[in-house]
């Protein structure tokens, strides 16, 4: 009795043994279970995570070149205004440089022009004033003669 005691107790021990070494083995099959769920988990959060990290990377490039772009937008802008207005300037210059030319050109001209007609205008006074002096003369010389100037009708005497 005593043996089948030992053994009775043997197999319920090596049952009971069994039975938490499957239950282990449950246990640690489960947690292997749950810490593979895990790792899957973790491995697709930081895929997740570095594809936020990437796009976020992309967008930072994106804005800085756009911050470039516009920059540089507004560079040529400003120098294509200041082009602008320096070719106007220079053309304003240009055409008062050429209106200058024009007047000092028509000035002269004017000027010469006068300076003629001073000469033939002080000839001609010359000439009448000589011509009176002939005048008055021969009229003392000549008292009693009709001088050609005095018969002729006014339209014919120059």
């Amino acid at each position: 009795a005593t043996d089948e005691r030992v053994a009775r107790r043997t197999a319920e021990a090596e049952q009971r043994a069994e039975e938490r070494h499957a239950l282990d083995l449950g246990s640690m099959h489960a947690t292997e279970e749950a810490l593979r769920e895990a790792k899957l988990k973790l491995d697709e959060a930081a895929a997740r995570e570095v594809a936020l990290l990437q796009k976020e990377s992309a967008l930072d490039a994106t804005r800085r070149k756009l911050a470039v772009e516009s920059e540089q937008r507004i560079v040529d802008a400003t120098r294509r205004a200041r082009d602008e207005a320096e070719a106007g300037a220079r053309e304003r210059q240009r055409l008062s440089d050429e209106e200058n030319q024009q007047r000092t050109t028509t000035f002269e001209k004017t000027i010469t022009h006068l300076q003629q007609q001073l000469r033939q205008g002080s000839q001609q006074t010359q000439g009448e004033a000589q011509e009176v002096v002939l005048r008055d003369l021969l009229e003392r010389s000549f008292p009693d003669d009709l001088l050609a100037a005095d018969i002729l009708p006014p339209s014919r005497r120059d």
